[in-house]
């Protein structure tokens, strides 16, 4: 790997001007809505000052990990981050992506598009990736995020590279599937750049909420995003949620909402996800 500072952005490409701006006005709008400066969003979500100013001020493409790692932290879909235009219609637990109507948008050494965006709350994030980078060399940073990730090749033939596994390749019809705690990247062997559909399981996703619902716990984000930044002091309800709630199940089995501190520091299994889902619905 080459020793470079781009780390977690990309230069804009003038294609994506316009989602670029899009995105930069989401965080900053959120931000401001939330009264955070730089510096408390910088410590919410891992991303330098430096990074997120870039980004409001449409001067950086931010690559996806720093996206998610944005809406973790703040705790706002992926989808209201990269779509653009009009919001889409949100249609319960259902949703169905016509041809054309994957919400586009570029960072890195990939192309992506979004799928089922209509569902603003959901454990799986689908993109349909094309893939530019020809070489590891092209990756100053690579893709590291909580969860498992799948991989299937829709065309061409692709490389994938992770830090603990001989890299391995994939071509069209065959597929792949990791931790994607490990670090990896992708790279196009083919002629023309290769083309993948990923699917992600995002713990953070599962951890927020129960039988497709959002947790009532997360009702108290603004407030506690607030207590960071030193607006408030935490509830006592908070307090005393943090004091006595120790299961998330058993949490869930009364009724109870999951405090911030298990929310955020807790990394929900699907066996665990499971076992609060059947609680929930005696």
């Amino acid at each position: 790997m080459r020793n470079a500072s781009r780390g977690d952005t990309e230069p804009v490409v003038s294609g994506d001007a316009d989602a670029l701006a899009q995105i930069g006005r989401r965080l900053k709008g959120v931000r401001t809505q939330k009264q955070l400066t730089l510096k408390v969003v910088s410590d919410m979500t891992g991303v330098s000052i430096s990074v997120l100013s870039k980004i409001e001020n449409s001067q950086t493409s931010p690559s996806f990990d720093v996206i998610k790692r944005i809406c973790d932290g703040l705790e706002i879909s992926l989808e209201d981050f990269v779509k653009v235009g009009e919001k889409t219609t949100v249609s319960g637990r259902n949703a169905i992506t016509r041809l054309g109507e994957a919400v586009r948008f570029a960072s890195g050494q990939y192309e992506y598009q979004a799928h089922a965006m209509a569902l603003t709350r959901k454990g799986m994030v689908p993109l349909e990736i094309i893939v530019r980078a020809r070489f590891v060399d092209e990756f100053d940073h690579w893709s590291q995020h909580d969860g498992e990730e799948f991989v299937f090749v829709l065309a061409g033939e692709i490389e994938v590279h992770t830090e603990h596994y001989a890299p391995y390749r994939l071509k069209a019809g065959e597929s792949g599937y990791f931790d994607s705690g490990m670090k990896h990247v992708y790279i196009s062997l083919s002629r023309k750049h290769a083309r993948v559909l990923s699917v992600s399981y995002d713990p953070q996703l599962g951890a927020r909420q129960v039988d497709g619902f959002m947790n009532p716990a997360t009702q108290r984000v603004d407030a506690g995003a607030q207590a960071i930044a030193g607006k408030v002091a935490p509830s006592d309800t908070t307090r005393q949620d943090k004091r006595k709630v120790r299961d998330p199940v058993q949490a869930a089995s009364e009724g109870r909402p999951l405090p911030t501190r298990l929310r955020t520091a807790t990394v929900v299994t699907p066996d665990t996800l499971r076992a609060m889902i059947r609680v929930r619905g005696r």
